[in-house]
């Protein structure tokens, strides 16, 4: 498992203010705010799959794969970027893929699905999709 930004144009403010929405089309919907104050919206183009979990079960944000994310502000205290992150050899695509038939996989394309991480403030969602289209909102 490898992490790192999936859009490095914005970091989510540590409260992001977040708005999901999913109907029965592929595309999942988030709105949040960044570190500076602005709104954004972020479209999730032919979603696969979706997961939610609280933050006190999901990742572990103080193992070496989220280290690097974290850095000390003026005042000495540790802080976190908290970007949208993609998880490159995810174990849940590879999961996927063994329990999808070769026409289905055909249909979703897991080869060339993503695999999302969005952190929020008391939870995290997991999104595999094939893109991200990024948007400022007003």
């Amino acid at each position: 498992m490898n992490i790192k930004p999936a859009l490095q144009e914005i970091e989510l403010n540590a409260v992001p203010n977040e708005k999901l929405e999913y109907n029965s089309t592929d595309k999942v919907v988030i709105f949040v705010d960044d570190v500076n104050e602005c709104r954004w919206k972020i479209t999730f183009i032919t979603t696969i799959a979706m997961r939610m979990l609280s933050v006190d079960i999901g990742y572990n944000f103080n193992s070496k794969d989220f280290k690097m994310y974290y850095y000390k502000d003026s005042e000495g205290t540790m802080r976190f970027h908290n970007y949208i992150f993609e998880i490159d050899n995810s174990n849940w695509i590879n999961a996927l893929k063994k329990g999808v038939s070769k026409n289905m996989n055909i249909f979703y394309d897991l080869d060339k699905s993503k695999h999302y991480l969005v952190v929020f403030y008391d939870y995290e969602l997991e999104i595999i999709a094939n893109r991200i289209e990024l948007e400022k909102y007003i």
